[in-house]
């Protein structure tokens, strides 16, 4: 920062402080960055967390709505020029906000393997569980392989996900399917 601009500053905004001189004025500067330092982390830790969390939402929803990673430049474009209007003094928040293409990536990629985990810990709990699989053709005329699987806790509660979905480009017989869930299954653990 420049001395002159830093002066200028003092001279407008603190004129209190041209009256005192020598120990008196350190010790009221000394003062005002001891409470300055605890305000700047609380916002700062405030914003971060906000705006970290708003880049997994929009990630959550460019994954959702089946959007390109790409995407995301382009919201962020649209959040900056919408904050400029509605709310100027913290555009810089949303100028913070990463949503480029490769952190998109990232943010969906740790979001889907979270709810992997999560399944994972529930299926340890699983006292039985069944296997069923649906077999379809969609519009490319390529038979699709849901595999769907059921858990049964101690207590009875009852959880229903679709473990994959797997394109069977040649033929659906017994075998081919019962390979397909094999793949799955292994591919999970």
């Amino acid at each position: 920062m420049k001395k002159e601009n830093l002066k200028r500053h003092y001279e407008t905004k603190h004129p209190e402080l041209k009256n005192l001189d020598g120990d008196i004025r350190k010790s009221e500067i000394e003062e005002f960055q001891r409470n300055l330092y605890p305000q700047k982390l609380v916002m700062t830790s405030f914003c971060s967390t906000n705006v970290l969390t708003l880049s997994y939402e929009v990630s959550e929803l460019i994954a959702k709505k089946l959007k390109p990673y790409d995407d995301g430049a382009w919201v962020k474009e649209i959040l900056v020029k919408a904050a400029e209007k509605l709310a100027p003094k913290s555009v810089y928040l949303y100028q913070r906000l990463s949503l480029s293409r490769p952190t998109v990536c990232d943010r969906i990629k740790e979001m889907g393997q979270d709810i992997e985990d999560i399944l994972k810990k529930r299926a340890e709990k699983y006292e039985n569980f069944s296997v069923c699989l649906d077999e379809t053709t969609d519009n490319k005329n390529t038979a699709q392989l849901a595999i769907f699987f059921r858990g049964v806790t101690a207590d009875f509660q009852i959880d229903e996900n679709l473990l994959s979905l797997k394109s069977m480009h040649e033929t659906t017989r017994g075998e081919d399917v019962l390979l397909k869930l094999l793949q799955a299954s292994f591919q999970r653990l």
